[in-house]
């Protein structure tokens, strides 16, 4: 298995709940690289649904530091009826100069 770039943060996700979710992607960018077009974001047990991906359109705060508008991927998951366990969101995206960021992020179902 290909190691992944992990997202720092752990979101927890309640049953019934839907969450927005954003992904610092610039430690993944050449300097004037933006990210660009729309993300591709899966769950491979297809038990959560995610949607409105998109790269950000406006600076954000994420675990404390300032992203700029282009530099994170955003979308939403729902739980729907998913059972307790941890998951990993895999999310791909391309950038300005047409390169490929790569990257996951931790989810608990609880």
């Amino acid at each position: 298995m290909a190691k992944k770039r992990l997202a720092p943060q752990i979101h927890q996700l309640y049953l019934g709940e839907d969450r927005i979710v954003s992904i610092d992607c610039s430690g993944g960018l050449d300097a004037g690289e933006a990210l660009a077009g729309t993300p591709v974001v899966t769950e491979v047990t297809g038990a959560l649904t995610i949607s409105q991906e998109q790269v950000s359109s406006v600076d954000l705060v994420i675990n404390g530091a300032e992203v700029p508008a282009g530099y994170a991927v955003q979308f939403s998951v729902d739980r729907n009826q998913a059972s307790a366990a941890a998951r990993t969101i895999d999310v791909s995206v391309l950038t300005t100069s047409g390169q490929t960021v790569t990257g996951a992020v931790r989810l608990e179902c609880v």
